[in-house]
């Protein structure tokens, strides 16, 4: 890119949400980018905040004279994110989350993985490893959640979006995020694009995650949260053998802690079904375990604690699929 002609205007968009506490440093992260300065505006789009984060995004873009706070109450954060991709400019749409700091050559390097060829749509950057000072559910989890399990720059079926790049012409194509989806709609939209397009992942460059979750209870809730729509992602799935652990290996293990208590119980009060109830409970054990050797963990200290995760995330995502109103 040495003309400007040929540099495509960038909109960087970033939902938020009482997110005084990460905002500064992300958007200090964005409007230090080697991007050509010209070239790019940023768009924070706050959901109904009620803490400082409009002021201060606010504040920071009139300074920087590039971008502007909209304003989108009580949505989605698919709708959210649609309402400022719908406001923007751009000819290349970069979504970032409020509570993320991205390196100097995000944009530089996602915009050439985008132009090296024409069937890419879409790109997405490896998240920043934990530090050694993080909870261990942060250390425990980054090997193996979607984020952290890949490794150099490769075809990916979906791409997380609280940090993607993705071509406006394609992206208008299909509408843009479904905002019907509370969760999964960056699962929603990598099957919708991967028809036609090559959604790309690199770790050429990395992206801290500031919000990302630190303890147990923080982690039973947001696998809850995300769970909540994996049956409609499911069900538009392009490759469902592989999405179907997202589905239905939780509801089998729910099933099967449902069961647990009142085989033990019919145990001990018959003396009988002594083998069913050593079924289920190897079962309940191995299955987490199986899936923490599956993600590559092999160290026994490492492996012990990706289990109890492992069990942790098909609990919470088995109870999400349950037909009740959430």
């Amino acid at each position: 890119m040495t003309c400007a002609q040929a540099i495509p205007f960038v909109s960087v968009i970033i939902p938020a949400c009482n997110e005084e506490k990460y905002i500064r440093q992300c958007l200090a992260s964005v409007l230090s980018q080697t991007y050509p300065r010209d070239r790019m505006e940023v768009l924070v789009v706050d959901n109904s905040s009620i803490d400082a984060t409009p002021r201060i995004a606010g504040e920071l873009l009139r300074a920087d004279g590039r971008g502007k706070v909209l304003y989108k109450a009580d949505g989605t954060i698919a709708s959210v994110r649609n309402h400022g991709w719908r406001k923007a400019k751009g000819e290349i749409l970069a979504f970032l989350d409020g509570d993320s700091v991205v390196e100097p050559e995000w944009l530089k390097t996602g915009v050439e993985l985008l132009d090296s060829a024409n069937d890419i749509s879409c790109i997405g950057f490896a998240v920043a490893p934990p530090a050694p000072a993080d909870s261990w559910v942060e250390r425990t989890w980054f090997p193996i959640s979607s984020s952290g399990k890949h490794r150099g720059t490769k075809d990916v079926r979906w791409l997380s979006s609280f940090n993607l790049i993705v071509k406006r012409s394609v992206f208008e194509v299909i509408g843009g995020f479904d905002e019907h989806l509370a969760t999964c709609e960056d699962a929603d939209l990598g099957n919708r694009l991967s028809a036609f397009t090559r959604l790309i992942f690199s770790d050429r460059c990395h992206v801290k995650h500031l919000g990302t979750v630190k303890s147990v209870g923080e982690f039973l809730r947001k696998e809850y949260w995300r769970g909540q729509n994996s049956l409609c992602s499911l069900l538009r799935s392009r490759n469902v053998p592989a999405d179907c652990m997202s589905v239905l290996v939780p509801a089998a293990y729910l099933l099967l802690a449902a069961a647990w208590p009142v085989t033990a119980v019919s145990a001990l009060l018959s003396g009988g079904g002594m083998a069913l109830l050593a079924a289920i409970t190897a079962l309940l054990l191995l299955l987490p375990s199986l899936l923490a050797l599956r993600s590559g963990i092999r160290s026994p200290s490492t492996l012990a604690s990706a289990s109890m995760l492992y069990t942790l995330y098909l609990l919470a995502r088995g109870v999400a699929i349950v037909p009740l109103r959430h």
